[in-house]
């Protein structure tokens, strides 16, 4: 779903059933989907869900071998908040074994790249060092 496709979602389901269940909150600066619909207009996202994402990174107790490395990753939630440490909000992603991983906006562009050569290229940025 885009943001565009979320943000109608939200406006045209959430937001009407909100103020039928809760009529104190019919005017939106009360409404918790207000927040919500905010959020995703002003937020900066990286990917959109059901994005492929590549990363070198392997998780620790999972057995993936170093010669597939890029693994890919598909996109599958985008959290939004508002912690500097998470650069604004997170991605979990599911790996074709069933692995899931969880990455910060900040780590994209360092260790989650959203094509394949960017991870090959800091791949082997890695392996000169």
């Amino acid at each position: 779903m885009t943001r565009e496709e979320t943000l109608k979602h939200y406006k045209e389901n959430i937001c009407k059933h909100c103020c039928e269940w809760k009529p104190e909150l019919r005017h939106c600066e009360n409404c918790p989907t207000a927040v919500v619909i905010k959020a995703l207009q002003e937020a900066e996202l990286p990917c959109k869900i059901g994005d492929t994402v590549y990363t070198n990174r392997r998780m620790q107790g999972h057995y993936m071998q170093e010669k597939n490395a890029p693994y890919p990753y598909t996109v599958c939630f985008i959290g939004i908040n508002e912690s500097a440490d998470f650069g604004g909000g997170f991605v979990n992603v599911l790996h074709k074994n069933g692995s899931m991983q969880q990455f910060n906006f900040n780590d994209f562009g360092e260790i989650v790249f959203l094509n394949k050569a960017e991870a090959i290229a800091e791949q082997w940025a890695g392996e000169q060092k």
